[in-house]
């Protein structure tokens, strides 16, 4: 269960890391572009679909790249939110993490 209480239903077959939720969606993007990935999540769970998002999913003191990196394993669909501040900014651990 996420921080805001969602519910997370692993859809059948989906393997997740032990202790690590399921999700339909893994959204990344900028802080710059924060107001359209809120209402991108927002129209994803309103169709049901259960989405990570880092604003709701990563609790305090908590290691964020271990987190980032298990929702991506655990993620049936990595949605990432291009725009000139996505492109610019850098976030190696993800990154990395992307390319195997």
């Amino acid at each position: 269960m996420s921080l805001k209480g969602r519910h997370h239903v692993a859809s059948e077959g989906r393997q997740a890391f032990p202790g690590a939720d399921t999700f339909d969606a893994f959204i990344s993007y900028a802080r710059s572009d924060r107001d359209f990935a809120d209402r991108l999540r927002s129209a994803l769970t309103d169709r049901g679909r259960t989405v990570w998002f880092d604003e709701d999913d990563i609790a305090p003191g908590e290691v964020w790249n271990e987190r980032i990196s298990s929702a991506i394993e655990s993620s049936d669909a990595f949605v990432i939110i291009l725009s000139p501040d996505s492109v610019s900014s850098s976030q190696p651990e993800t990154t990395d993490r992307l390319r195997g």
